[in-house]
C-alpha cells in the first residue's frame, strides 16, 4: 500500500512539473528584456526597440591622415552621442567601399550615406572647377574664409541636381611635385616629364608651364602608377604623399603651391531626406566642426612634414613660384569658359583683395 501511494505521489510530481515549469519559462522568457549592444550602452528593444541609423562614410585617405583622424576624433562621437546613441557612424578610409567616383556614385544612389570628395567633383561641377584654378588661393585661411562664405555656396550649384548635398568643407592641402630622382635642372634638360595628376584641363596647362606634361590618374590608382614608374612624379599634397608611403619612391620635392586641393563632406539625398529635422542639424553642424578640426591638424601636420620627409633623404627644391604665376593666371580668362564660372571667378578674387586689404 506504501508503494501504491509512493508511485501516486511520483506521477503527480511529474505531472505538476510537467504542466508548470514550461509556464514558468514562457513567463520568465516574456519578462526578460531583448538586449543588444550599440556603442558600450545597453539599450532595450523590448517594448521600445530602437531603431538604429547606420551612417557609412567613405573617402580615399590613409588612416593616419588628417581627414580620417578628424572624422574618429569628432565627428563620430558628435554625431553618436548627440543622437543619443541612435546613429552609428561607421567610417571607410582607404577607398574600402571603392575609389572616390565609386563611393560618390554610391552615396547618389543611397547605398553609402556620406563620403568626401574632392578632385572627382571637379568633373561634375563647373563651380568646383573654379576654385581649383592654379594659383587662385595663397592660404589656407583664405580658402576656409571664401569657401564658407555664400562664395562656396555657388561653387557647389548644382551638385543637388546629382542627387547629393554638401555639408562641409574641408582641405586637402597645397599640392606640390615630387619625382624620383631628377633635380628640376636635370628635368628641365632631359625634357618630356610626364606628371601623375587629377583629370583636370586647367592644371595639366598650369603643370606644362612648369614643365611637365600631365598624365590623369585617379588617387586610388597612384600607389600601383609609381612603382611602375610609368611617370616621372606626381603631384600630390606632401602630407598625402606621406602617408600614403609614396615619398618613399621620390628624392625630390619641388615646393611648387600650384593649388590648394578642397574637399567636401558629402550626403546622399535619400539618407537626407530620410532624416527628420534634428538630426539634419546634428549631422551638419558636426560636419562643419569636424572640418574645421580637420584645417587645424593638417596645418599642425605640415609644420613637421618637410623635415620628417628631409629626415627620409627627400630634398627640397623651391622654384620661382613668381614666374610660374605670371604665366598662369592670365590663363583665367580662358578657362573660366561660360558666364557663371566668370561670375564664380570674379567674386573670389574680388573677395581676396577685401581680405588682403583687411589684412594690410
Amino acid at each position: 500500500m506504501a508503494k501504491k501511494r509512493l508511485l501516486f505521489i511520483f506521477f503527480l510530481l511529474i505531472l505538476i512539473s510537467a504542466y508548470l515549469v514550461p509556464n514558468m519559462l514562457a513567463h520568465y522568457k516574456k519578462e526578460e528584456p531583448d538586449l543588444q549592444r550599440v556603442n558600450n550602452i545597453t539599450v532595450s528593444s523590448n517594448k521600445e526597440k530602437v531603431d538604429l541609423i547606420i551612417l557609412k562614410i567613405a573617402h580615399y585617405f590613409p588612416e593616419s591622415h588628417p581627414q580620417h583622424i578628424a572624422l574618429v576624433q569628432k565627428f563620430i562621437p558628435l554625431v553618436e552621442e548627440g543622437s543619443n546613441w541612435k546613429i552609428r557612424v561607421e567610417v571607410y578610409p582607404n577607398s574600402q567601399l571603392g575609389g572616390e567616383k565609386e563611393y560618390i556614385q554610391g552615396v547618389r544612389n543611397g547605398t553609402i550615406e556620406m563620403g568626401i570628395g574632392g578632385q572627382s567633383l571637379a568633373e561634375l561641377l563647373p563651380g568646383f572647377k573654379v576654385i581649383e584654378f592654379p594659383y587662385l588661393f595663397s592660404s589656407y585661411d583664405e580658402a576656409k574664409r571664401i569657401l564658407n562664405s555664400d562664395i562656396g555656396n555657388k561653387a557647389t550649384e548644382g551638385l543637388d541636381a546629382l542627387g547629393v548635398y554638401s555639408l562641409a568643407w574641408s582641405l586637402n592641402g597645397f599640392r606640390q611635385i615630387s619625382t624620383y630622382d631628377k633635380s628640376s635642372k636635370e628635368l628641365e634638360s632631359q625634357g618630356n616629364n610626364k606628371i601623375a595628376t587629377t583629370f583636370s584641363t586647367e592644371n595639366a596647362e598650369a603643370l606644362k608651364v612648369i614643365g611637365f606634361d600631365a598624365v590623369p590618374t585617379h588617387v586610388e590608382e597612384m600607389s600601383i602608377t609609381l612603382k611602375q614608374k610609368a611617370v616621372d612624379g606626381h603631384d600630390n599634397p606632401p602630407l598625402l604623399s606621406y602617408y600614403n608611403g609614396w615619398y618613399e619612391t621620390q628624392k625630390y620635392i619641388f615646393i611648387t603651391n600650384h593649388i590648394i586641393s578642397p574637399t567636401m563632406y558629402l550626403v546622399g539625398e535619400k539618407f537626407w531626406t530620410s532624416l527628420p529635422e534634428e538630426y539634419k542639424v546634428l549631422i551638419k553642424n558636426a560636419s562643419k566642426e569636424t572640418a574645421d578640426y580637420e584645417t587645424e591638424l593638417l596645418k599642425d601636420a605640415e609644420k613637421d612634414i618637410f623635415n620628417t620627409l628631409k629626415s627620409k633623404g627627400v630634398e627640397m627644391e623651391y622654384p620661382d613660384i613668381a614666374a610660374y604665376k605670371e604665366e598662369i593666371m592670365p590663363l583665367y580668362d580662358k578657362w573660366a569658359s561660360n558666364n557663371t564660372m566668370r561670375d564664380l571667378l570674379d567674386e573670389i578674387i574680388s573677395e581676396k583683395e577685401k581680405l588682403d586689404n583687411h589684412s594690410n
